[in-house]
């Protein structure tokens, strides 16, 4: 497929503006190692000019289930968006071309390192410290916290709404989906994020797919939102989840799991930490404010919405590895710790204490 791929630039190298002479980089998909067809995973390769060090182009090779009209339907929203905001948020798709019998997507590809790759220096690297993953962390919260607070402006149409029992709903799918009693995912603290969530009447704003941190490049630039249910989430789902869908994998994936194993303790402990004596509360604080949410006053609120989206993504996952036997317990048993740690937290006396010692990991450099 890749030298079809090749030929194919090579013929169209003028018309793209890339030189004719291309060499190609195949990422690697880790969810092809337990999901060998999805149509929200697809094969990244970018594409190198002789002696180059950053790519010319990218291409990713849609999985046989994508149908065109979803590409086509995400592209119309990117572009919308885009000319909403008055930049390119995303990178551009170029073209979608029928290459063997495949979709294949041509899109920008972006020089900068991803958000991802800059925080395993602040974390993992040999010039790790406090200032630099302060800095690194502060920036990243700024610019997400930017970019959300634009889109809650968005307005799409439509009457504005409490999201509070859709938000109950979808966590009693989820709590019947993994077999989860009361000892694990108890009424009340399914109450507690339906009461929190319902105290505020949200518009219906953009919601965004793949926004997760190795998708994201400084600025923020996002790669393209092409997903299935992205016209079902934008249906479904409040804007604002968009910040919190953010912050939940950022935190219980690497490198920052590795500063912060237990993620929602981490979370809830940035929000007890009212005097900003560790690294991330006053970061997470004013992207909580540019999305117009008060970490002091509607801790509650903040907290319900880290609760729907991590039920969001753990119903996502839940049926992304549903096929895949040596995946699939594994993850519930994961989940099963994850929600018994968010219903926890809700009520328990927390403060910064496990964040300081936390961050002590750093080793402090100038």
């Amino acid at each position: 497929m890749i030298p079809r791929i090749q030929k194919w630039l090579t013929e169209h190298h003028a018309r793209l503006g890339v030189p004719a002479e291309l060499q190609p980089l195949v990422l690697i998909n880790v969810n092809y190692k337990y999901v060998e067809s999805y149509p929200i995973i697809s094969r990244v390769v970018l594409w190198f000019a002789k002696d180059a060090e950053r790519p010319s182009l990218a291409t990713k090779i849609a999985d046989p289930g994508l149908t065109r009209a979803a590409i086509d339907s995400s592209i119309t929203f990117q572009d919308k968006i885009d000319a909403a905001l008055g930049h390119d948020l995303f990178l551009k798709i170029i073209e979608v071309a029928d290459i063997n019998d495949r979709m294949v997507i041509i899109e920008e590809a972006c020089p900068h390192r991803t958000f991802e790759t800059d925080l395993k220096f602040a974390i993992c690297g040999p010039e790790r410290s406090h200032a630099r993953f302060a800095r690194t962390f502060a920036a990243q919260m700024d610019e997400i916290g930017t970019l959300c607070g634009k889109l809650t402006t968005l307005d799409q149409g439509g009457p504005a709404k409490r999201w509070g029992d859709d938000a109950a709903t979808r966590a009693h799918h989820f709590k019947n989906d993994c077999g989860f009693d009361d000892a694990i995912f108890p009424e009340a603290s399914i109450e507690f994020m339906r009461d929190a969530l319902n105290k505020i009447e949200l518009p219906n704003t953009p919601v965004l797919a793949d926004f997760v941190c190795p998708n994201i490049f400084p600025g923020p630039r996002l790669i393209d939102n092409v997903h299935p249910q992205l016209e079902d989430w934008n249906r479904a789902l409040p804007g604002h989840i968009n910040a919190f869908r953010f912050l939940v994998p950022y935190f219980y994936s690497q490198p920052v799991d590795l500063l912060y194993p237990d993620w929602a303790l981490a979370l809830a402990s940035a929000l007890a930490d009212t005097e900003h004596q560790s690294i991330i509360a006053a970061p997470l604080g004013k992207l909580f404010a540019m999305i117009g949410l008060d970490a002091k006053t509607q801790a509650d609120v903040i907290w319900a919405f880290i609760m729907y989206a991590a039920i969001f993504e753990m119903q996502d996952k839940l049926d992304f590895y549903r096929e895949s036997p040596f995946m699939i317990d594994g993850k519930v048993d994961s989940f099963k710790k994850w929600t018994q740690r968010l219903c926890g937290v809700a009520n328990t006396e927390v403060n910064a204490d496990y964040l300081l010692a936390s961050e002590e990991n750093l080793k402090a450099q100038p």
